[in-house]
């Protein structure tokens, strides 16, 4: 077994010496609005590093930081809840041509630490778009899990009571993304 597993790990480290062509260093900012119940607006920024494979292909990590203003509460009264997370991400892309315009699709999957003492949540973020030069434009979706609390009023013989619950689920955000290679 450990043979076998050293022979794995010796092989990536050929392949990366052979295959790695090119390191990628990118910035990238978003912003977006929430297409569900869950979320209203969110906005944000990364840094990766990646490595390109055959040209077409590449792997990266990278942190960055996203701020969320999700919805809290529906009935009576409807408040936000504002987070900042900071994510700690895994990047796939696959590039779609080698000239200066050429289009991409990307990944990246991440667990992002919230810094407001909310809980902490995982990220998904698949999205296409165009790279030009050193730049890119890309359309994109951000989904995690959020919860709101739902409140309500009954009228048991004219003595009203009030009560809430909460409802779990997964916000999604659509955004559009900007980013520069340096």
């Amino acid at each position: 077994m450990k043979k076998t597993l050293l022979l794995i790990i010796g092989l990536l480290f050929a392949v990366n010496t052979i295959y790695a062509q090119k390191t990628e260093k990118t910035i990238g900012f978003f912003v977006g609005g929430g297409v569900n119940e869950f979320n209203n607006f969110a906005t944000g920024g990364d840094i990766t590093y990646g490595v390109s494979f055959i040209d077409f292909f590449s792997i990266g990590a990278g942190i960055g930081y996203k701020y969320f203003n999700d919805v809290a509460s529906k009935g009576n009264i409807a408040k936000s809840k504002r987070y900042l997370l900071i994510p700690v991400h895994m990047r796939l892309k696959m590039n779609f041509g080698t000239d200066e315009l050429y289009p991409f699709i990307m990944c990246d999957v991440g667990w992002a630490y919230n810094l407001w003492k909310l809980k902490s949540v995982v990220l998904f973020e698949p999205s296409f778009g165009v790279s030009y030069k050193k730049m890119t434009f890309a359309l994109g979706a951000i989904l995690y899990p959020s919860e709101y609390t739902c409140t309500y009023t009954t009228g048991e013989d004219w003595g009203y009571s009030t009560g809430s619950y909460i409802v779990e689920g997964y916000a999604s955000v659509i955004c559009v993304k900007v980013g520069f290679s340096f």
